[in-house]
């Protein structure tokens, strides 16, 4: 702040507000006809978190606005597929289908939302990490995917042979050793 006698000058600009929040929450609406618990893991408008209220779905007519915690945090939870591994390290996914996190990226329509901290334990519970919000809708991009992409494009056959062409073409330019 500027005060008179201060020793090194500044200038004190008046700005209108322009941060509203610290993003650790948004306001989502639950679709009419459509219920979810407090804690509950869910997508909302494109967002994955946490419930902060419960909507009883026979009272919801209009639709109505929540809470939905998206702070990037560790968070522990029971609502998992329990018959998956869920170990240390792995990537997490959110099915939007059976509204439970997974660890298996085959899951059609999956949404990558973390990373496992603690595996499941007896009781099948997990800890994890929460990723920064995902501007994709599916599953994360896998590498295969995006090379069908190329290939589709280039008219190759498959992705391996756009992927081969490439790094055929990376080692006689130099940029890649060759053993």
């Amino acid at each position: 702040m500027a005060y008179q006698g201060q020793p090194i000058p500044s200038t004190t600009l008046p700005i209108s507000q322009i941060k509203i929040s610290d993003g650790k929450s948004v306001d989502v609406t639950v679709p009419a006809s459509t219920g979810v618990e407090a804690g509950e893991f869910c997508v909302i408008d494109g967002f994955f978190g946490v419930s902060l209220q419960k909507v009883n779905k026979d009272e919801n007519t209009n639709g109505t606005l929540i809470a939905l915690q998206t702070e990037q945090a560790e968070y522990i939870t029971t609502q998992i597929d329990t018959s998956k591994t869920f170990a240390i390290g792995s990537a997490l996914y959110f099915d939007s289908a059976t509204k439970k996190l997974t660890d298996d990226s085959s899951v059609s329509g999956a949404i990558l939302v973390g990373r496992i901290t603690s595996a499941k334990d007896k009781n099948n519970v997990i800890q994890f990490v929460l990723y920064p919000q995902n501007v994709s809708t599916t599953s994360g991009t896998k590498a295969p995917e995006q090379l069908d992409h190329i290939a589709n494009a280039t008219g190759e056959s498959d992705a391996h042979t756009v992927l081969n062409s490439l790094l055929g073409a990376l080692q006689a330019k130099g940029y890649m050793k060759t053993e």
